[in-house]
């Protein structure tokens, strides 16, 4: 297999793009040093939906199926069909939903720190102590998503007065209403459906779907072998 064959095997086409969705408290330009690795070798589409949270005012269970379409609509926008999907959080969540309804479109599903359903214990926990601290307690919310969201390292480079500027600049900056708004989706969250659909579990859908794609693998690196 020559380079060229390898480059092409790995990322199929340069136009093929990689659509990124970020999670509850994120926005698109969260993924900017990420598109910065990225954009070299392909381009990237990071559909910023928290504003359409706000403007639907849906945390019902349509929400991440309403919130999934305008992510689809972004990437249709861009006159794209087919693309690599990632999504983190409930970006995770709405990648389930996007991959589940458009299977012709999604070629690979990366998510991260994703979680299938709000009514989980754990999940419904956290998300109605989110919504508790956000419209009572800026300051206390801010604090819990630094600790819970960040790495000692991060935290180590810097002092008390620093950490204090951020969190104030962090408040002042935020528009809270679609925040709060998303995480009312967070607790309507449900993709367990989307695998009942098919007859499985959540665990069940994830092996299922490395088995397809490691089918797809095997054939398509055959495929190349065969020409060489």
């Amino acid at each position: 297999m020559n380079s060229e064959e390898e480059r092409r095997y790995l990322i199929d086409e340069k136009d093929l793009p990689i659509v990124l969705v970020h999670g509850t408290m994120g926005k698109s330009e969260d993924w900017s040093r990420v598109v910065e690795e990225l954009s070299s070798s392909r381009s990237v589409i990071r559909p910023n939906y928290i504003e359409r949270v706000a403007g639907r005012n849906s945390t019902n269970e349509f929400a991440t199926k309403d919130l999934a379409e305008e992510v689809v609509a972004a990437v249709r926008s861009e006159g794209k069909r087919r693309f690599d999907l990632v999504g983190g959080s409930l970006g995770a969540a709405l990648a389930t939903c996007i991959a589940a309804q458009y299977p012709e479109m999604v070629r690979s599903l990366v998510l991260v720190s994703g979680f299938s359903h709000g009514s989980d214990p754990r999940m419904n926990l956290q998300f109605k102590l989110w919504l508790r601290l956000a419209s009572t307690n800026k300051v206390a919310f801010t604090k819990l998503l630094l600790v819970s969201g960040l790495s000692p390292v991060f935290f180590s480079a810097f002092d008390e007065p620093t950490l204090n500027g951020i969190i104030e600049n962090f408040i002042a900056s935020t528009d809270w209403r679609p925040i709060e708004q998303t995480i009312r989706v967070d607790l309507s969250v449900d993709v367990r459906k989307y695998a009942a659909e098919h007859g499985m579990t959540d665990a069940e859908a994830i092996e299922s779907g490395m088995e397809e794609k490691r089918k797809e693998f095997l054939k398509k690196g055959a495929e190349i072998y065969a020409k060489t």
